[in-house]
């Protein structure tokens, strides 16, 4: 069937899309944020470790508020068990537009688009449920979703990338599905949707929810005292890093993920995790409960295996405080010798949320997160640098991306942030959200010998033919593959950094609902300043003449950006 039948009958089929997400299939819906917070008051039990959550944990986690929380936790459980569960299939329609105004390059960008949609999520039986989506995206062909994005922000559309042309416009399906067996403190998750893992809802060092959806198989088992999780994902891996197109994804690429929390007490919470990406087979080993170090070190300790732990802690009802630290690589042998300036591949994340008395304010939050240098990229370390065909066809294969998107956090190696947040419903049915967020970031390839870079400018030119380049933008693409100094501990010591500020507001409001459905209105703005852009461009090409112009030419394109984002949207659903 051709594409412009499938469109048609798509179209046809998805005549509404809703406002939300279906709460099983999506771990970014805003019912996490709000569970989180429930937890944090101490009116629901510690909630599971990955999302998103089975329907039957769902209503579980709703039945808990509306036994234990007071009369504003209990109208937002009656408010989204009615959302959720009324009817087994859900349809609407949302017109939204997206600008950015920059003072510098292409001062407008403006993306429109509509998004029809059909959706649910269904008990077909007491032990299973269905999350699923069908709906297509259609917007302006002149912009991407990319162009109108902030920096450091991912797209949160699970499109295909096999668009319908039609006049000016563009056209893609966007699909999920996610079925669950079991009950609400045991069962099996078997889909097509995104995973998120930690105590932080909009971003996570280990899972974040930001990633392109993959297929996904998992595990979870909670009890009052243990809790032990496992995902086993499929995902695609680039050929030419993060210059690649649609063509250049390739399978056999795969994420295994587990882990094991105590909670001996009601207030605190510790948890042990492992994260293990690897290519080019199928390994059942990795559905076994054991560690995964052990495994890969059945072949030679090849595959980009981290670990980590988690802590929670809920002092008193109303805060938590939350610490999550990731150990990608690390060089044991110099620590021992008190060599601290060694090779450290690592990420942390803390933070506290604090959910006041005052009743128009939902949640307030400040959390800190630090990547350093060549976290979660990845290279086998018995490849040679002079072998440009076999390091073109392995090098950062093991990554932890898929389909160029980090698994992890939105900030790229070598670089931190700090981030407050607070949410507020000063009336009913109005929904502001406030965020500030400042960034540091510099590029590790900034601080590569005058020989490393004479490498990585030899190596481009060895294939740029095939469109293939070797990353020296400091991101996750860039290798610490011939780099000596990848041994020592260069966290944001290089010259030059970038830093980044975004302030942003968002309103949403939903007027009363009537038999023929709803109008939720929305409008955002976001103001980024970023000092020394540029610092996260290449700066070693196939072009370049020789390390030190290389360097200068480099410098002397660093500027300073500022961007205004607007958004605005109507939503219909019924």
């Amino acid at each position: 069937m051709n594409k412009k039948i499938i469109f048609i009958i798509t179209s046809l089929m998805c005549v509404f899309i809703n406002l939300y997400a279906q709460v099983s299939l999506n771990p970014n819906d805003d019912f996490y944020k709000d569970a989180k917070n429930w937890e944090t008051k101490g009116i629901v039990s510690w909630l599971p470790q990955i999302r998103p959550y089975s329907i039957n944990t769902v209503k579980k986690i709703l039945a808990e508020v509306k036994e234990n929380g007071d009369e504003s936790d209990v109208q937002l459980a009656e408010f989204y068990e009615a959302k959720f569960f009324s009817k087994c299939w859900n349809a609407g329609i949302t017109i939204g537009d997206n600008l950015k105004l920059s003072d510098s390059g292409d001062k407008v960008k403006n993306l429109f688009s509509v998004e029809p949609e059909v959706y649910g999520d269904v008990l077909i039986h007491n032990l299973v449920g269905l999350g699923y989506k069908v709906g297509v995206i259609a917007q302006n062909s002149s912009t991407s979703e990319q162009d109108v994005l902030p920096l450091f922000y991912t797209s949160q559309n699970d499109t295909h990338d096999d668009p319908f042309t039609f006049g000016s416009a563009v056209a893609n399906i966007d699909m999920g599905a996610n079925l669950t067996v079991g009950k609400e403190n045991i069962y099996g998750m078997f889909g097509l949707n995104r995973v998120a893992y930690g105590p932080f809802t909009d971003d996570s060092i280990l899972l974040s929810g930001n990633q392109f959806h993959s297929g996904n198989l998992s595990f979870v088992y909670e009890s009052s005292k243990w809790g032990y999780t496992q995902i086993f994902s499929s995902i695609s891996r680039s050929t030419k890093n993060s210059s690649s197109s649609t063509l250049d994804f390739t399978p056999e690429k795969f994420m295994a993920f587990h882990s094991i929390r105590f909670m001996p007490v009601k207030q605190f919470a510790v948890t042990y995790f492992e994260s293990s990406v690897y290519t080019n087979r199928f390994d059942p080993s990795y559905f076994l409960p054991v560690p995964y170090m052990v495994i890969q070190g059945m072949y030679g300790a090849s595959d980009n295996t981290i670990s980590g732990l988690t802590f929670d802690v809920r002092p008193v009802d109303r805060l938590g405080i939350s610490l999550c630290a990731l150990i990608d690589d690390i060089n044991l042998n110099g620590f021992a010798k008190g060599e601290f300036d060694t090779r450290l591949k690592l990420a942390l994340q803390g933070g506290i949320n604090y959910v006041p008395s005052v009743s128009f304010i939902d949640s307030l939050s400040l959390d800190y997160t630090l990547v350093t240098p060549y976290t979660y990229s990845h290279c086998d370390p018995q490849m040679k640098f002079e072998n440009y065909d076999e390091i073109k066809t392995y090098y950062n294969k093991d990554n932890y991306t898929n389909r160029l998107t980090n698994l992890g956090t939105k900030l790229p190696p070598n670089s931190d942030r700090i981030q407050f947040k607070g949410t507020f419903r000063p009336v009913e049915r109005l929904r502001l959200d406030f965020s500030t967020t400042f960034v540091r970031h510099a590029n590790i390839a900034e601080s590569f010998t005058d020989e490393e870079a004479q490498k990585y400018i030899e190596a481009n030119k060895a294939v740029e033919s095939s469109g293939y380049y070797f990353a020296t933008d400091g991101s996750i693409w860039t290798s610490s593959l011939t780099s000596p100094s990848s041994d020592k501990n260069a966290f944001m010591s290089q010259e030059h950094k970038m830093y980044l500020l975004q302030i942003a507001l968002n309103a949403e409001y939903e007027l009363q609902r009537m038999k023929c459905g709803s109008l939720v209105f929305n409008v955002g703005y976001m103001f980024e300043f970023i000092y020394n852009k540029g610092v996260d461009e290449n700066i070693y090409t196939a072009n370049s003449a020789n390390p030190q112009d290389a360097k200068k030419l480099w410098v002397s394109n660093l500027h300073n950006v500022y961007n205004n984002y607007f958004s605005a949207s109507v939503k219909y659903y019924f």
